[in-house]
């Protein structure tokens, strides 16, 4: 986790291996969000082996990120790891063109204070592209953040191979103005 963290007390995930750290960091709860129902099983018998609770949600992340925002639920932590592209109900999701839209969800439901996370493993999309769509995702849901740290894949386990772009970029921000926030 990211220095400076001192832990959440709410934390929504869309992949779910990222609560063991947030619990051992002091998250009180975890909400799991994930179209698919396998991924949600592996998280949630993972939970239990670990004695730990989780509240698990299938279903689309824009859906729950926009039920979340009119219950007027927050999260002092919310991370971001969709796939590069996949097929779900609302039809195909591309990175590349649906951070924005996914950050500016995301973002409503963020604390102030709160950190965001978002990641993307598309080795096609440059790192500066991908911060870019992610401060647009931010002016479209009128919330502003400061970068805590850029992250990447280790190089001890994932060498970059010469002249290839980085296929791991994780973006950490702290969030500013007010949460539960409108996105036009």
């Amino acid at each position: 986790m990211p220095s400076g963290w001192t832990g959440p007390s709410h934390l929504l995930i869309t992949s779910p291996p990222y609560w063991q750290p947030a619990l051992a960091g002091g998250a009180a709860a975890v909400v799991n969000v994930d179209l698919s129902p396998r991924a949600l099983a592996w998280a949630k018998e993972n939970a239990a082996l670990n004695g730990v609770l989780t509240e698990d949600k299938k279903g689309d992340v824009f859906h729950w990120l926009r039920r979340f925002r009119r219950l007027r639920r927050s999260f002092s932590l919310v991370v971001l790891d969709p796939p590069a592209f996949a097929r779900g109900p609302s039809g195909p999701f591309s990175i590349a063109k649906e951070t924005p839209g996914l950050v500016a969800e995301a973002a409503a439901v963020v604390e102030e204070g709160g950190l965001l996370i978002a990641c993307c493993n598309q080795q096609s999309l440059p790192r500066q592209r991908f911060l870019a769509l992610v401060q647009k995702g931010l002016r479209r849901a009128g919330r502003s953040g400061h970068s805590v740290a850029h992250l990447g894949a280790s190089p001890v386990d994932f060498p970059p191979a010469e002249g290839q772009a980085e296929g791991l970029k994780v973006e950490v921000l702290r969030l500013e103005g007010s949460r539960l926030a409108s996105v036009q």
